[in-house]
């Protein structure tokens, strides 16, 4: 498993046994957006996170942006 905060952040959630999760190593609350700032997920960690949003629907390919309840910004890109 990744470590979102420190490894490179790009995971293929896809149920094929190979980086289908991100472990979120923080302690507190993550917010997920996508480039347009939408709010599409809202974790409590530490945590793994699967690649879908709030309705448990998998998120498309693409960018996006988790953000701690400190501020700090992690990019993250979802590749299938």
């Amino acid at each position: 498993m990744q470590n979102c905060l420190n490894n490179y952040p790009v995971f293929t959630p896809g149920n094929d046994g190979i980086e289908d999760e991100y472990f979120i190593p923080y302690d507190g609350t993550i917010k997920i957006y996508n480039r347009d700032g939408a709010l599409l997920q809202t974790i409590e960690t530490p945590a793994y996170w699967d690649g879908r949003n709030k309705s448990g629907d998998l998120l498309p390919m693409g960018n996006y942006v988790m953000i701690t309840d400190k501020g700090k910004a992690v990019n993250i890109t979802i590749v299938r």
